[in-house]
């Protein structure tokens, strides 16, 4: 008879199904995550205890709050089965998408680790580039331009996202406006090895 007290954790992908079989990858995907999962995700990330940082120059700049968390790699009882699956993307899932996208064998930099990128009112980040790297954009809502917390992406300036994941080639810079107004966008940041 199974233990009714065990903790299951199904080995479902954390991506969405659609993006298992798909001969290439864009370096920019709307619905990254599982159905469902964003939702779950972003109540369980405001939960962490995010404070102020600030990158070092000279090849970032900036000031954002951040958290970042680390899972054990067994989850336990109480681990929040959103975070878990979330660190499934991170650990598996989305250096298979990033891999695929870039055409080279990638892992993530720090296995186990979310870290959660908060831009509130006075928040901004600039960096010269670097390894490859992704972000998971899990803002709901969107603002115009001027209220700034925009990423530039080429010569765009383009709203933070809902359930999007963008890899960011070696190399390339990441740029986040300065937030002008009382708004919060939110992303997961990672780097990728070889």
């Amino acid at each position: 008879m199974p233990d009714p007290h065990a903790l299951v954790f199904h080995n479902h992908h954390a991506t969405h199904p659609r993006l298992l079989d798909a001969a290439r990858t864009p370096l920019c995907i709307q619905d990254a995550l599982a159905p469902g999962l964003a939702a779950e995700a972003i109540e369980a990330l405001r939960l962490l205890p995010a404070g102020p940082h600030c990158p070092e120059p000279p090849h970032q700049t900036g000031l954002h709050w951040r958290c970042d968390a680390g899972l054990p790699s067994t989850p336990y009882l109480q681990s929040l089965p959103a975070l878990v699956r979330l660190q499934r993307a991170v650990n598996t899932d989305i250096p298979a998408l990033a891999s695929r996208a870039l055409q080279t064998p990638l892992r993530a930099a720090r296995p186990d680790v979310l870290s959660l990128w908060q831009f509130n009112k006075g928040s901004w980040y600039q960096d010269s580039g670097g390894a490859h790297r992704y972000i998971l954009e899990l803002t709901g809502a969107r603002w115009p331009p001027e209220w700034g917390g925009h990423r530039r992406q080429g010569e765009q300036w383009v709203p933070i996202g809902w359930d999007t994941l963008t890899i960011i080639p070696e190399g390339e810079p990441l740029q986040v406006s300065l937030v002008r107004r009382h708004i919060s966008a939110f992303f997961l940041y990672g780097e990728l090895s070889a």
